[in-house]
């Protein structure tokens, strides 16, 4: 009987494709296809949080300008009403 490891649990046919060789080049295959398939989502994962990072510093920006951006909007309707009554 064949020990069992805590691989052999993840992967129980990595056993038998250790006796054979076109089937130990699929496994080998399959799991460097798993690895990449991993890096690719832990790229993106990585992309999207810098994409997060830039966009909350974009809208602190844009919520600092408000208060300036809100007293140019008063001052112009004040001016615009002076403007009517005058």
């Amino acid at each position: 009987m064949l020990p069992v490891t805590f691989r052999s649990l993840l992967f129980p046919h990595a056993q038998i494709a250790e006796s054979c060789p076109r089937l130990k080049a699929l496994l080998a295959k399959q799991h460097a296809d798993a690895e990449a398939k991993v890096e690719a989502h832990w790229c993106e994962v990585q992309r999207k949080r810098e994409d997060m990072a830039e966009l909350r510093e974009q809208l602190r920006e844009l919520d600092a300008k408000i208060p300036m951006l809100e007293a140019q909007l008063r001052e112009a309707q004040v001016c615009a009403c002076v403007r009517i009554y005058t």
